[in-house]
């Protein structure tokens, strides 16, 4: 599976290792912790499938968990139904925003994992800062 390979980079202190482009090092998630919270205009079977879309992050990467939000998280993700699949990069702190919907789940739980990829910090290869290739002598 690719997503291991992206994770290493969670515990480095650089933008980018092997290929996995973090969009800024500095809104990583403490300890690898991401709270989170439902809306309630979230359907159970969609909370069903983004818990297991996060079980499988944590799978293949334990140093990156997910917890429910207490009452007293200042920093957390509201996952909330909206017309696209799209989330914020990185932890922005206080409540940011996971928007879901059914079209997330077509291909089973891989684009809410792409979302809670871009969640953690990262972005798209396609988006990753261009590498001046040199030839040697």
């Amino acid at each position: 599976m690719w997503l291991p390979f992206f994770f290493v980079a969670l515990l480095l202190p650089t933008s980018q290792v092997a290929g996995a482009h973090l969009a800024d090092p500095d809104r990583l998630w403490p300890n690898g912790v991401v709270e989170y919270k439902f809306s309630r205009t979230v359907p159970s079977t969609h909370q069903t499938l983004v818990r297991k879309a996060m079980d499988y992050i944590t799978s293949v990467s334990p140093c990156i968990t997910f917890v429910p939000a207490a009452s007293s998280s200042v920093n957390y993700v509201l996952i909330a139904s909206g017309a696209r699949c799209s989330s914020e990069l990185g932890m922005v702190g206080g409540e940011q925003l996971l928007f879901v919907n059914s079209g997330c789940f077509r291909n089973g739980i891989m684009i809410t994992a792409e979302n809670l990829l871009h969640t953690l910090g990262f972005t798209h290869e396609h988006t990753r800062p261009l590498t001046v290739m040199t030839s040697l002598p």
